[in-house]
């Protein structure tokens, strides 16, 4: 078992570089039909500017505070219930806490009923069947299942040989879909069902082509001795693959396509066919050379922190001189497709298409947003995380006006399992 300091280091560690190289994944569908490329500023919006969203906040929760249970040193994942109720999992404290819509505190949980145990090493949540949460106890290598009350119900073993490496959810269709990451060639996604109060793999099982992360070598030596190790390393500013599972046995991936375009695509994890194809245009911004710099220097600070000796060059005149054509991908219950992205001039924004691929334009939204990591857009809000200057994590909800009450904003949503 890894202990509670390992495992500390090591959220420390994937927080610095998960802020420095965005969001990633290592899976690629088969090519489907081209779609029309669209032009930059030629949205609904730019036709229409009294309809363009605005995105403000509305709710912080641990603003200022260093104690109680709104005091995070690392939420791992953020979930919302039918109530709008907020799930959060702490990786430090290994707790999950509940809060009402307007913050206050509900409940938290670590220590489980008699037989059961506690979190010792918490893991992702996500949401399941009948509106319950499911939370990940890695070192009992179970879930742990509560209602909407935050009440424990029962839990059910893991289903993966790695399942921590894996991502996972719960399909409308009473479906758990998991993907393993075994191979370096193809990517594996497995169906599971509950039947007869366990969770069991069925026959289903589909294989995509796997792409692989824009990565470097990085090769780290023991403060003494001989002592060395090498491994990949994503690069900052590099375009990534990003996608997601959708609730609809559906799957979501974006992708760079060329110097000036990305590609999102929708696929049906039934058919294998894809339900929606948009290629965007984009006009390209350069990255400071003092940025370049910066995220350089931060790598080798990373390293080289615990008192490693970093082996390899990491020169900032290596990393790209333009900024990905995007930095995650995010839809909404109601399906609105939301493409986060440096624009002109370094600044944050958004490509907001609707979910029949019309392009919408650019909301107006606050820049410190885009210092933090968004993890569900439910209803017309944004829930995201920030870690703030004393290195606690505080959880920001924000209103956008203009967007309405989706579709479909019922049930549980997880921010928690990117690829």
């Amino acid at each position: 078992m890894t202990n509670d300091s390992t495992m500390n280091n090591h959220h420390a560690a994937g927080r610095v570089l998960k802020g420095l190289v965005g969001f990633a994944f290592i899976l690629m569908l088969n090519p489907g039909p081209e779609a029309a490329g669209q032009i930059p500023g030629s949205g609904v919006w730019d036709l229409h500017p009294e309809q363009r969203w605005q995105v403000t906040e509305s709710l912080r929760i641990g603003e200022g505070r260093g104690e109680g249970p709104a005091a995070f040193g690392f939420a791992q994942c953020v979930a919302v219930d039918p109530l709008d109720r907020i799930w959060v999992t702490d990786g430090f404290a290994h707790e999950l806490r509940v809060f009402e819509a307007d913050g206050s505190h509900v409940r938290t949980v670590r220590k489980l009923p008699e037989g059961a145990g506690e979190f010792q090493i918490i893991g992702e949540a996500f949401p399941g069947p009948g509106d319950r949460i499911w939370v990940e106890e890695r070192s009992l290598r179970r879930y742990q299942i509560f209602d909407t009350a935050g009440t424990w119900v029962g839990s059910q073993e893991f289903i993966l040989p790695e399942a921590p490496e894996a991502t996972r959810a719960w399909t409308r269709q009473g479906l758990m879909v998991a993907r393993e990451v075994f191979d370096q060639e193809v990517d594996t996604i497995r169906f599971y069902e509950l039947a007869d109060g366990a969770l069991r793999e069925t026959d289903r099982k589909r294989t995509w082509p796997a792409q692989r992360m824009s990565t470097h070598v990085v090769t780290v030596g023991a403060p003494e001795g001989k002592l060395s190790v090498s491994f990949l390393e994503a690069i900052p500013f590099a375009t990534q693959p990003s996608g997601f599972f959708g609730s609809d046995l559906d799957l979501w991936t974006a992708r760079g396509d060329g110097p000036n375009r990305y590609e999102i695509r929708r696929t049906s994890l039934e058919t294998d066919d894809d339900l929606l194809s948009i290629t965007q245009g984009y006009e390209p911004v350069r990255v400071p050379d003092a940025v370049r710099r910066a995220a350089a220097d931060s790598l080798v600070e990373l390293h080289t922190s615990t008192g490693n000796r970093l082996l390899s060059e990491i020169h900032w005149r290596k990393l790209p001189n333009r900024y990905p054509a995007y930095e995650s991908l995010h839809v909404s219950a109601g399906g609105e497709i939301w493409v986060r992205r440096v624009l002109a001039a370094g600044r944050f924004g958004f490509d907001v298409f609707a979910p029949d691929g019309q392009y919408l334009g650019q909301p107006e939204v606050p820049q410190d947003l885009g210092l933090m990591s968004i993890r569900v857009i439910k209803g017309n809000s944004i829930y995201a995380i920030r870690t703030n200057a004393d290195g606690l994590d505080q959880i920001v909800r924000f209103d956008v006006a203009g967007m309405g009450e989706t579709r479909a904003a019922t049930g549980f949503l997880a921010g928690c399992l990117e690829f």
